[in-house]
């Protein structure tokens, strides 16, 4: 289900504008000029998970005097960091690395006290939100700089002219389908281990048949006591995928097999997939669940059926 979140900059160091060679202003209560200075502005404490998918992304300006006539040109741009920090000067707002740029050509002449929305900000924010070290509750830093030169000026309200004028940030996000504790037990006929603690597998039992919204990927390296020389026999599911694709991935010893189950429900389905592979042979085996385009709503595992594998020692 998709959630939209909006964030306004109420701190003064957290918006500012600079120009060459030297001048930064974290607080420059007079507005932010376009077309003239640049400027930057940090949105703290964003709570979007890790790996969404992000919908739409924008920043709306209020205008703080009429611009020029003239139209200018703009770029938009992302501090690339996990969790941005304020210039406190133009040298260090000049060292910023940046996302690839938006760009805002041709801006028309502004009305004071109206309000302006940047071009779609999505693949930018998208990169941010999807690196490796974005949590939820960091901070994002917008940039708006001028494209070559430029005479005329656009401005808006920073957070000392208004707090309640300062720049909003917009985003929706669909969340990326969290993974949860789901049962994937290994039933050995030669060999008598306990499952599935011991497999180093979380397990959670879903109360009243209720179903776990979840993408799950056990992760390679776990199971390592599987005694060697395993084969898959079976694996069993119970999960309902409303329509949508959804693939089973074997690893062994870490190493994702070519070979792939896809399944397939338009309603809560138990089943036995019995044609499981001759490569599927080895040991410390780990189960991956991907899908695409899925949201919360669209996958459902049901504990503590779920996700199982029956091996044998051969």
């Amino acid at each position: 289900m998709a959630t939209t979140i909006t964030k306004r900059i109420a701190v003064d160091a957290d918006d500012g504008l600079t120009l060459a060679p030297s001048t930064f202003n974290a607080s420059p209560g007079g507005g932010i000029s376009f077309g003239y200075h640049y400027g930057f502005f940090r949105f703290t404490n964003i709570t979007i998970p890790q790996s969404a998918t992000i919908t739409s992304a924008k920043v709306t300006f209020t205008c703080q005097q009429d611009g020029a006539l003239t139209t200018i040109n703009l770029r938009c741009y992302l501090n690339a960091h996990d969790n941005a920090v304020a210039p406190t000067s133009y040298a260090e707002s000049g060292a910023l690395v940046l996302t690839d740029a938006v760009n805002w050509d041709a801006v028309d002449a502004w009305t004071a006290e109206t309000t302006y929305d940047t071009p779609d900000l999505t693949s930018i924010v998208q990169d941010i939100i999807d690196r490796s070290g974005w949590s939820s509750g960091n901070a994002l830093m917008v940039l708006v700089r001028t494209a070559g030169t430029s005479s005329g000026t656009r401005t808006a309200y920073d957070t000392a002219g208004s707090a309640s004028k300062s720049a909003l940030l917009t985003i929706t996000y669909e969340p990326a389908v969290q993974a949860a504790p789901f049962i994937i037990t290994s039933s050995l006929s030669a060999y008598n281990i306990a499952t599935p603690d011991s497999l180093g597998y979380a397990y959670e039992e879903s109360t009243g048949g209720s179903a776990m919204d979840v993408a799950v990927k056990t992760g390679e390296g776990v199971g390592k006591n599987i005694l060697q020389q395993k084969q898959m026999k079976y694996l069993y599911y119970d999960l309902n995928t409303h329509g949508k694709d959804v693939t089973v991935t074997v690893y062994i010893d870490g190493v994702a097999q070519t070979n792939t189950i896809t399944l397939n429900t338009t309603s809560r389905t138990r089943g036995r997939y019995e044609d499981v592979p001759d490569t599927w042979h080895g040991y410390r085996f780990s189960l991956s669940i991907s899908c695409d385009d899925i949201t919360d709503d669209d996958l459902e595992i049901y504990a503590p059926f779920a996700i199982q594998y029956t091996a044998f020692g051969v």
